[in-house]
């Protein structure tokens, strides 16, 4: 199973899949089935799950048209495609959004 780390400078990811392929200029990297994106080195847990994502290698730019959950201690969102630019933590929930927040 493909297992990528992304270090940040001041985070870390860990994306895990089940099944994953590279293309021929090594650009971009699609991971697919059960795929699990979860961030390390953090005092909250932030896990993002999905069937489908890919991975621009050099801009760290990490895409899914397909539906995403996105976990954490205190919040559960849904939606129908991300768009996640890890290197300016910026992420972008496409369409669809619902969500929870229950703080305990």
């Amino acid at each position: 199973n493909p297992t990528i780390n992304l270090p940040q400078q001041d985070s870390h990811w860990l994306i895990s899949a089940n099944f994953g392929e590279i293309d021929d200029e090594q650009s971009f990297i699609k991971l697919t089935d059960d795929v699990i994106m979860k961030q390390l080195d953090s005092s909250e847990t932030l896990i993002i799950e999905t069937q489908s994502m890919t991975i621009d290698a050099e801009s760290k730019i990490i895409e899914s048209d397909l539906a995403v959950r996105i976990s954490s201690d205190f919040v559960s969102l849904h939606s129908d495609g991300m768009f996640f630019d890890s290197q300016q933590k910026k992420l972008k929930l496409l369409s669809n959004v619902n969500g929870t927040y229950a703080p305990k």
